[in-house]
């Protein structure tokens, strides 16, 4: 693991910056870790680490446990972070349409914003068939190599989307896009497009298809998606989910006020 010295000068830019990529670490799969995995996850002495965790418990970003002395997501950030979901309406638009979408697709349908370097999934609902794709909500996917990762990212801010070229592309199968040309020619699709693929790129078994949602700040504020087991991923199929994604997100974009 290599080690990255701490600036713990107070007030500085590099101390926010790794308490945000202790944070990070909490994603969905990952729900508890202790002080030694999020030293490892950062890059960071577990003494830094330790330091960090504490402060951010005082703040009750972090709960620890105390039985298991692992940490995990605490209601401080729950309640910092509840006036912007309610600017998205959870509860009173995007949950009832995603449950109208799953049903009219057959597939599972989610809503998932950008926190900067990953899509995350923040509300979705299952479709009624024997086999479904479920993530536990809060998972964050991967930006270059998941379809509501590709398009959040391509209409990211141009900081994030050169932190995510600039930085490592890590293979997931044998589909995974690796190389920052062809990341970025696949961007340049994307927008071009007006959605998101991901045939298998991620995991083997699984495929999706998103597109970004605009609120009324016209800016983009999240993207749906359905997800597919492979096996009903073919182009035929593809190709009826797509008109279905686009469709939905002009629909939802004119429900939250921004622009089809």
């Amino acid at each position: 693991m290599k080690i990255k010295s701490v600036d713990t000068t107070p007030g500085t830019i590099t101390a926010v910056k790794h308490a945000i990529d202790v944070l990070r670490c909490f994603s969905g799969k990952d729900i508890s870790l202790g002080v030694t995995e999020l030293a490892t996850r950062v890059g960071l002495h577990k003494s830094s680490i330790s330091r960090i965790v504490a402060t951010l418990e005082e703040a009750q970003f972090v709960e620890r446990d105390e039985a298991t002395g692992r940490f995990k997501i605490g209601l401080g950030l729950v309640a910092l972070s509840a006036p912007a979901l309610v600017d998205l309406r959870l509860d009173d638009i995007v949950r009832p349409f995603l449950r109208d979408l799953a049903a009219r697709a057959g597939e599972t349908a989610s809503f998932n914003i950008w926190d900067g370097a990953a899509a995350v999934c923040i509300d979705q609902e299952l479709s009624s068939t024997t086999i479904a794709y479920l993530a536990p909500l809060g998972i964050r996917r991967p930006a270059h190599c998941t379809a509501v990762g590709k398009a959040l990212l391509a209409h990211a801010a141009d900081t994030d989307i050169e932190k995510i070229l600039g930085g490592p592309l890590p293979r997931f199968t044998a589909r995974t896009i690796t190389a920052r040309a062809a990341l970025t020619a696949e961007l340049t699709k994307v927008r071009q497009q007006g959605y998101a693929v991901n045939n298998g790129e991620y995991g083997g078994d699984v495929g999706a298809i998103a597109a970004t949602i605009k609120g009324a700040s016209k800016h983009v504020v999240g993207a749906i998606a359905l997800t597919v087991p492979i096996y009903r991923f073919q182009r035929k199929r593809r190709l009826e989910l797509t008109d279905i994604v686009i469709s939905a997100a002009q629909q939802l974009s004119r429900r939250l006020g921004g622009e089809a």
